[in-house]
């Protein structure tokens, strides 16, 4: 990890958040996870806050499944035929949080709305480099990861 690196996280919130949400705290974690990126230099990724019918459409579009999902990753491949000036960011993609669903997904789970947010905008970023769970080791790697970055976030 970098962490020395500037990591831009732009935010777009579509719909309101519960109350105590920390976003700034959120976004620490958020920066804290795209800094696993192995591109050089500063490096920039979208945190999209929205509803189930932004996700719904999202998930029934690009992955056929007609359902709202927690959250979406969508990465953004580098581009071989443009030379971006290195004090520009790599692009790392677009995370869409489900907002609604983390709230109910906390309740479900036991721990604060907080955590929850900030847990799947965090896995949502280390989607975008390249992390998956499909397999038993990659998901162990993957929420070794998260958890590390997520230290700072009381359950």
């Amino acid at each position: 990890m970098n962490d020395n690196r500037r990591v831009e996280i732009r935010v777009y919130e579509e719909t309101p958040l519960p109350p105590g949400i920390d976003l700034e705290q959120t976004l620490q974690c958020v920066r804290s996870a795209a800094a696993y990126s192995p591109c050089k230099g500063p490096v920039a990724a979208n945190l999209y806050l929205c509803d189930a019918k932004t996700v719904h459409e999202l998930n029934n579009q690009y992955r056929n499944v007609d359902a709202p999902t927690d959250v979406l990753s969508f990465p953004q491949a580098p581009s071989e035929d443009f030379a971006k000036p290195a004090e520009l960011p790599h692009e790392l993609g677009d995370v869409f949080v489900c907002v609604p669903l983390a709230v109910q997904q906390a309740s479900d789970f036991g721990h604060s709305i907080m955590r929850e947010l900030t847990y799947l905008a965090v896995h949502g970023t280390l989607h975008l480099l390249g992390f998956d769970h499909e397999a038993e080791s990659a998901r162990k790697k993957m929420r070794a990861e998260e958890e590390s970055v997520l230290a700072a976030i009381p359950r």
